[in-house]
């Protein structure tokens, strides 16, 4: 009531742009643009605004496309559009064609729109090629940084820091965000002394805690940064600069548990349910295990390890059991299909073996080490071996080396992965030859439970191939041999800095077996007995590696909501021939 009111043309305008955003809401492009043509010239900007706005508001860029180019001018509202939907290939084609129908805010959102989708190459070279106005613009400059970061191009995006448009802290900040997305921790401290302001510090301290540099986390360390310094020294075990930091932070308990200090963890009333009972079961506490709540899949295998390895593995398969029933009842993860498929199969090793080549032939996402890999496996190890598999999955592997005489433990974290690989033992009538654990390796390793190893098969995730290796050494007996698979494939580029030096390596180029993708599987033999210690992850000599770990991480968990492009990471991760 107290508004002042508009003139009539004013009215009919105002009305016009809002009939067209409301009919471009409701994705009616062609009503949306007539109803535009027939405002005056001088409305029609207002109007035409208004209803591209809408349409990139609605994710529907192809229609704020359409309306721009049936009206003109707005270009940086299309643009923004084309950015909101990812479309990056579209917003820098629209640059391209007609780079003076739009300002520095117009590359601004292409620019971002690159950003968002990784395509640092053509942010680089759309930045380089635009016009004058936004060459010279700042938010240019660290959009164009951005997308090199998010490629984990970090050197890249540190030479993009020496235009002349990278004037402002938010170039510098984005480049320390590159440096972070690629753990490049030490070149992070560096370009800190060149701008000490907060936001970067932030950025900095998070950048070590990610890759395990606890100390130069600390010493970076002001109030705000404490979490991410308290995360930095969980990551590396190091619970006694972890209790001094926060002693009731549940971190800290995440970092007793990772050090295998049980008994102070257990003193702490902050332990997530997964980590309470992690030391519930090393302190042999499998009764108070089971009455503790378990909210997550995670929760499951915890209790289910703390009642094995207390010596109560009928508690464990009865956990394992219910947890394989209750994800019988929802949508059947691809494992489960297998298991069904196999009950139909004679009832003997070789039969079940044989069945689950075949449905791995069928169900191309089904991965076993089958064919190749299977070969050398069977060469590598000999009749009699005490060997640990880190990784069971559906047990397919522990089958094939107990077909060869070997005695296998096998350790699986997922609940559901071990239940399933149980039931493949039982059905081939090795569980004589094959004991199928839960839980975590780095707790089954600490545990006192295992005994010594002469075939330790390394075939779970990649990235910590080498944390669990270091685990691993001090029961690796005289004649021992590491077997790491999947090493191309998704990738474990840490794993290959630690063992180049420490161990004699024999690499073997196959392809995955019933997939078009090459990968590396490893032997390694150590060159001492016992075995000389490894170097740390945040020490100068991982550099280079982290940066691919990174990447393959990255990937692995795109790879659970949909495709992703292997082969592009394997070209480049590969070395030149």
């Amino acid at each position: 009531a107290g508004m002042k009111r508009l003139p009539a043309r004013s009215r009919r305008s105002q009305r016009g742009a809002s009939t067209a955003s409301e009919l471009a809401r409701r994705s009616q492009w062609e009503h949306a643009l007539t109803v535009l043509t027939r405002k005056p010239k001088r409305d029609g900007a207002k109007a035409s605004s208004a209803a591209i706005s809408a349409a990139g508001g609605s994710s529907h860029w192809h229609a704020a496309v359409l309306l721009w180019r049936g009206l003109g001018g707005c270009g940086n509202a299309a643009l923004a559009a084309l950015g909101r939907g990812l479309q990056w290939a579209q917003a820098l084609r629209l640059l391209a064609e007609e780079p003076r129908s739009f300002g520095a805010a117009g590359y601004g959102a292409a620019l971002q729109a690159a950003a968002e989708a990784s395509a640092w190459r053509a942010a680089v070279a759309a930045l380089s090629a635009g016009e004058e106005e936004a060459k010279a613009n700042s938010l240019c400059c660290s959009a164009a940084i951005a997308a090199c970061g998010r490629s984990y191009m970090w050197q890249v995006a540190l030479a993009l820091l020496q235009s002349p448009s990278a004037t402002s802290d938010a170039c510098t900040v984005a480049v320390l965000r590159a440096m972070q997305v690629a753990l490049q921790w030490e070149q992070a401290v560096a370009l800190l002394a060149a701008m000490p302001k907060a936001e970067a510090r932030a950025v900095v301290v998070e950048t070590c805690a990610r890759s395990e540099a606890w100390e130069a986390a600390l010493a970076l360390m002001q109030d705000p940064d404490r979490p991410a310094a308290l995360r930095a020294c969980a990551r590396a075990a190091q619970w006694q600069a972890a209790l001094a930091l926060a002693p009731g932070d549940a971190t800290t308990v995440a970092a007793l548990c990772s050090a295998q200090q049980w008994q102070r963890a257990l003193a702490n009333a902050n332990a997530a349910p997964r980590d309470l009972l992690r030391a519930l079961g090393a302190g042999h506490f499998w009764r108070e295990a089971l009455r503790v709540p378990r909210a997550s899949t995670w929760d499951v295998s915890s209790a289910a390890w703390a009642c094995s390895v207390a010596g109560r593995g009928d508690k464990a398969e009865e956990l394992l059991s219910a947890h394989l029933q209750s994800q019988r009842a929802g949508k059947k993860r691809k494992e489960l299909q297998l298991l069904d498929f196999l009950e139909s199969a004679p009832r003997d090793l070789a039969s079940i073996l044989g069945a689950i080549e075949e449905f791995a032939k069928k169900n191309r996402w089904l991965k076993v080490a089958a064919g190749q890999k299977a070969e050398i496996l069977e060469v590598t190890v000999q009749e009699g071996d005490r060997v640990l598999e880190i990784g069971t999955y559906v047990g397919y592997t522990s089958l094939r080396l107990a077909q060869q005489g070997c005695k296998v433990v096998t350790l699986e974290a997922d609940p559901l992965n071990a239940a399933v690989a149980q039931r493949v033992v039982d059905l081939a009538g090795a569980r004589d030859r094959v004991d199928v654990r839960v839980g975590r390796a780095a707790d089954w390793l600490s545990s006192g439970r295992l005994s010594d190893i002469d075939v330790l098969i390394l075939d779970h995730r990649g990235t910590v191939y080498h944390e669990d290796l270091a685990k691993a050494e001090p029961l690796l007996s005289s004649k021992a041999r590491v077997v790491a698979d999947n090493v191309l494939h998704p990738g474990a580029p840490l794993f290959l800095v630690d063992v180049q030096d420490r161990y004699h390596v024999e690499v073997h180029v196959l392809e995955e077996f019933g997939m078009d993708l090459e990968d590396w599987l490893l032997v390694c033999r150590p060159k001492t007995w016992p075995v000389a210690k490894g170097a740390a992850v945040a020490s100068q000599q991982f550099a280079a590696m982290r940066r691919w770990a990174a990447e393959v991480n990255r990937l692995c968990h795109e790879s659970q909501a949909g495709p992703v492009d292997w082969q592009d990471l394997q070209a480049r991760m590969k070395p030149p021939p």
